[in-house]
C-alpha cells in the first residue's frame, strides 16, 4: 500500500510540476505579445522601443492616480508627454491591449462553462441567439442615429443589454413551456435557434432597405471594436458585468465538475445538474453579448478556446476555467497584434475574421486527436 501511495504522490508532484511549467510559458508569452501591441505603430512594421514604451504607459498610469488624488501637474502633464512622441498611440494600444485581453477570457469563460454544463464539446454560446440580437442592435442604433452612434455610451448598452435579455427571456420561457413541468436545455436550444434565424431574416431584411452610406456606416461600426471611445468606460463595463456573471460559477467550481457527469450521479452528489444548466445558459449568453459588444463579432472564441485549453490543463473545471481565462486573453491579444499587419485593399482584416479563420485549423486538429474524457 506503501508503494502505490507513493505512486500516486508522484504523479501529483509530476502533474504540479507539468502546469506550473505551461502556466510560465504562457504568462511570458502574454507578455510577449502584450509588448508587441504596445511597441507597434499604425500600419505596416514600424516600431518603437519596450522601453520607450513602457515610459508612455508609466506616464500615462502616474497621471491617472495623480489626478485621483487631486495632485495632477498644473500643465495637466503636457510638459512630461511632449518628451513622448508616440505617447498617445501607446496610451490607445495599452486601453485596447486590456479590452482585448479582457473580452477574449470573458469569452473562453463563457464556452467552457457552457461545454461543461452542457457536457458537450460542440456547445457555443451564440446558440441561443444573443449574437444575432447584438447585430440587430447594432443595426437599429446606426439607422437611428447615424454617424452620431460612435458617440454613445449608455444608449448603446441599454440597445445591447436589452435586447439580449429580451431574447434570453423568450428563449427561457419556451423552454419552460415546451418541457411542461421543468426547463429543458434542448428544448432552449431549439428555440435558440428559431429566434437567431428569424433575427437574421429580419436583420438581413432591413439591411437591404438601407443606401450606400448608411450600409457602409453599419458595416464599419459592427467590425469595429469601439475601443477608440471612452476605453476605460468600456473596460469598466467589461469587467464588473464578467465578475458579476462569473462570481457565482467560481464559488460552484466544485460542483461543475459533478455537473459533467450524468444526471442521476451528480444528483447524488447533492448537486442539481438542471439549475447550473439553466444558469451556465444565461450566464454564457451574457458575457458573449459583453464580449462581442466591446470586441466585435469574436464569438467562435467560446468554442476554440475551451478545446484548447481542455487538452493542456486536462478536465478538471477548477484548473480549466483559469487556464480558458489567461488562453482566452492571450489568443484574443494575438488576434488584434495579426489584424495590424493583415490588409487588403487598404482595409483592415477585422479581428473577427482573423479569428473565424484560425477557428478551422483548430476544428480539424481537435477532431484528428483523440480527446480526452469529461469525467
Amino acid at each position: 500500500m506503501q508503494t502505490g501511495l507513493e505512486e500516486i504522490r508522484a504523479l501529483r508532484r509530476a502533474d504540479r510540476a507539468e502546469h506550473r511549467r505551461l502556466w510560465v510559458g504562457i504568462w511570458l508569452a502574454m507578455l510577449c505579445a502584450f509588448l508587441f501591441a504596445l511597441c507597434h505603430r499604425g500600419i505596416g512594421f514600424g516600431f518603437i522601443t519596450p522601453l520607450e514604451a513602457l515610459r508612455s504607459v508609466g506616464t500615462f498610469l502616474w497621471l491617472k492616480l495623480a489626478g485621483l488624488f487631486s495632485r495632477a501637474p498644473a500643465d495637466g502633464g503636457a510638459s512630461l508627454t511632449a518628451a513622448l512622441p508616440h505617447y498617445a498611440e501607446t496610451v490607445m494600444r495599452f486601453r485596447s491591449a486590456l479590452l482585448m485581453m479582457a473580452g477574449g477570457a470573458a469569452l473562453a469563460l463563457a464556452g467552457t462553462v457552457y461545454q461543461t454544463a452542457m457536457r458537450n464539446p460542440m456547445a457555443v454560446p451564440t446558440m441561443l441567439g444573443v449574437s444575432s440580437g447584438v447585430n440587430l442592435a447594432q443595426l437599429l442604433l446606426v439607422i437611428e442615429y447615424g454617424s452620431a452612434v460612435y458617440q454613445l455610451t449608455t444608449t448603446r448598452y441599454i440597445y445591447n443589454y436589452g435586447i439580449s435579455i429580451a431574447i434570453l427571456l423568450i428563449v427561457l420561457l419556451g423552454g419552460k413551456i415546451a418541457g411542461g413541468k421543468r426547463a429543458s436545455v434542448a428544448d432552449m436550444l431549439v428555440v435558440g435557434t428559431v429566434v437567431n434565424r428569424l433575427i437574421n431574416i429580419v436583420v438581413n431584411y432591413l439591411r437591404t432597405e438601407l443606401d450606400t452610406e448608411t450600409l457602409t456606416l453599419l458595416q464599419e461600426y459592427s467590425e469595429s471594436s469601439y475601443n477608440t471611445y471612452n476605453q476605460f468606460y468600456n473596460l469598466g463595463i467589461l469587467v464588473g458585468v464578467s465578475l458579476l456573471l462569473l462570481l457565482p460559477i467560481f464559488l460552484m467550481r466544485f460542483s461543475y465538475n459533478a455537473a459533467s457527469f450524468e444526471d442521476g450521479d451528480a444528483t447524488s452528489l447533492g448537486v442539481c445538474p438542471g439549475a447550473m444548466r439553466v444558469y451556465g445558459l444565461v450566464a454564457g449568453a451574457l458575457l458573449t453579448t459583453t464580449a462581442m459588444l466591446h470586441c466585435g463579432n469574436v464569438g467562435v472564441m467560446a468554442l476554440i478556446v475551451p478545446h484548447l485549453c481542455r487538452y493542456l490543463f486536462g478536465a478538471d473545471f477548477r484548473r480549466l476555467c483559469w487556464g480558458s481565462a489567461a488562453g482566452g486573453a492571450l489568443l484574443m491579444l494575438v488576434a488584434e497584434i495579426i489584424s495590424g499587419f493583415v490588409y487588403f485593399e487598404d482595409y483592415q482584416i477585422p479581428i473577427g475574421n482573423i479569428v473565424s479563420l484560425a477557428a478551422l485549423p483548430v476544428m480539424v486538429w481537435v477532431m484528428l486527436r483523440e480527446r480526452r474524457g469529461w469525467e
